[in-house]
C-alpha cells in the first residue's frame, strides 16, 4: 500500500495498532503523543518515527488515526482544524466504541470514519487477528476501514451511529462487569485466603464452554439451571448484604435463561422468581 498512516495518541490501543500495522504492507510513517516519551521502546523497536511536531506528522499522512480517549476526540479536531497544513484527501479514523462521526466533524471533512476493535488491550497485546472492529463513515472511508481490517486479519462489522452507544453500552457488560464480578467473587474468597490465580480456572473454563456450546444460553451450569431453590437460599442466607441485590438481579436474569433452555419446571421458575424478587 502506498498510503501512508499515522497514528495520534500512544496508549495500549495506538500501540497495539502500531504493532499490528508494521507487519502488513501498509506504510506506518510514525506516531504523536503530547507524553513524547509514552511507548518510546515500541517506537524504537518498530523503527518508527516518534514526531514532536504534530503539523509535521499531519503533513506527511493520508490515514490518521486519533486512538485518544473519548473526551478529547473533538478537541483533537478541533485542533487540527486550525493547524496551517492542506491536504483534502486525508482520511480520518478515531476509535471510539461510543462517539459516532460528529466527534470529527471539527475537521470539516467527509473523509472521516470509526474503527473500533472489540478487544480489551492491554500492553502485551500484538494483533487484531480475529477480532471484530466495527466501523462507520461514508463509502469511502468504509472501504478503507475494510480494507485496512481484513488486512490485520480483523473482521469489519458495520455500527450505525446511532447504535453506537448501545453497542458500546453491550461490550461494557461483557468485558468491565467481568472484571467487577470477578472483583467482588475474589472478595468473598479472601475469607479463606484463596489467592485470585485459583478464580482463574472457573473463568477459563466458562470461557471454554460458551466457546464451545451450540448457543451462549446452553453453556449455563449452576443451582439456578436445575431448579434448586435449596442452594440458592443458602446464599441468600449468607451472602454479605452489599452483594444480596446484584446477585438477586442477575439471578432473575439467569433464571429466564434456565426457563427458555427447558432446564426448569415451571413450578421451579415460580418458586425461584418469588426467592430472588423478596431480596431485592
Amino acid at each position: 500500500m502506498n498510503q501512508k498512516i499515522a497514528i495520534i495518541g500512544f496508549g495500549k490501543l495506538g500501540q497495539t495498532l502500531a504493532k499490528a500495522l508494521k507487519n502488513t504492507t501498509w506504510n506506518l510513517v510514525g506516531v504523536f503523543d503530547k507524553e513524547c516519551d509514552k511507548g518510546k521502546n515500541i517506537v524504537q523497536a518498530l523503527q518508527l518515527r516518534y514526531y514532536d511536531n504534530l503539523e509535521t506528522l499531519l503533513f506527511e499522512a493520508d490515514i490518521i488515526f486519533l486512538t485518544v480517549p473519548d473526551n478529547l476526540i473533538t478537541t483533537l479536531a478541533q485542533k487540527i482544524a486550525t493547524l496551517n497544513y492542506n491536504n483534502k484527501n486525508q482520511y480520518f479514523f478515531h476509535c471510539s466504541g461510543s462517539q459516532n462521526l460528529d466527534a470529527l466533524q471539527p475537521l470539516h471533512t467527509s473523509n472521516i470514519g470509526c474503527f473500533h476493535p472489540l478487544q480489551a488491550f492491554t500492553e502485551n497485546t500484538t494483533s487484531l487477528e480475529n477480532t471484530y472492529v466495527a466501523i462507520d463513515g461514508e463509502q469511502s472511508s468504509l472501504n478503507i476501514a475494510t480494507k485496512l481490517a481484513h488486512t490485520l486479519n480483523a473482521v469489519p462489522i458495520h455500527v450505525p451511529a446511532n447504535d453506537k452507544p448501545l453497542y458500546h453500552a453491550a461490550a461494557c457488560i461483557l468485558s468491565n462487569y467481568l472484571v467487577s464480578l470477578t472483583c467482588i467473587a475474589e472478595d468473598i474468597f479472601m475469607k479463606w485466603s484463596i489467592p485470585r490465580e485459583a478464580l482463574f480456572g472457573l473463568l477459563q473454563s466458562t470461557v471454554h464452554n460458551i466457546e464451545r456450546a451450540k448457543n451462549t444460553a446452553s453453556a449455563l451450569t449452576g443451582p439456578l439451571s436445575r431448579g434448586d431453590s435449596s442452594t440458592i437460599s443458602q446464599h441468600l442466607e449468607v451472602l454479605p448484604d452489599k452483594y444480596q441485590h446484584l446477585y438477586c438481579l442477575l439471578g432473575l436474569k439467569t433464571l429466564d435463561i434456565a426457563k427458555a433452555n427447558g432446564t426448569i419446571t415451571d413450578n421451579n421458575y415460580l418458586e425461584l422468581r418469588n426467592l430472588l424478587n423478596n431480596k431485592i
